[in-house]
């Protein structure tokens, strides 16, 4: 059994870069792709599986972005809490240890990542815009990102 990473915003950027990195050091990289299928089949021809960890809460929201990608996925899954992180790895055949999340939401993917044991990367939000909510919600993690960047995880 090797090493996996579970990985949301790893469509471009900073994301897709940790995606790579991450598969060249011999990890399984699982990721959350929203937009395109053929980036998401790019990937799975480098090796790297894809998987979509969702904490929609809007029924067939994970699964219509999982199906148009072809690609497993888990809805409603209740990060913080660590069961949706540990049913995730039992479908991917790995343990905490063996596992990276990367994702771009303290109180959820960073928070969860903890608590199910696994190794947290912190990324920066594609986008802000329409939910007011995010707005908040990043704000209130702006002294945490600040303090995340005065250390490296990697």
């Amino acid at each position: 059994m090797g090493k996996t990473a579970f990985v949301t915003g790893g469509s471009r950027g900073i994301g897709r870069a940790i995606v790579r990195r991450l598969a060249a050091e011999g990890y399984a990289v699982g990721i959350n792709y929203l937009r395109s299928r053929e980036a998401a089949e790019a990937l799975a021809a480098e090796g790297i599986s894809l998987f979509l960890l969702s904490n929609s809460r809007k029924p067939g929201r994970a699964q219509k972005f999982a199906e148009q990608l072809g690609i497993p996925y888990q809805g409603h899954s209740g990060k913080p809490r660590r069961a949706g992180y540990l049913k995730a790895m039992e479908r991917m055949g790995c343990t905490p240890g063996e596992t990276v999340m990367v994702g771009d939401q303290i109180f959820t993917d960073t928070l969860g990542a903890n608590n199910a044991g696994v190794t947290p990367l912190l990324v920066l939000p594609i986008r802000l815009t329409g939910n007011p909510g995010r707005y908040i919600r990043y704000g209130l993690e702006t002294p945490f990102r600040l303090l995340g960047k005065r250390r490296p995880f990697l």
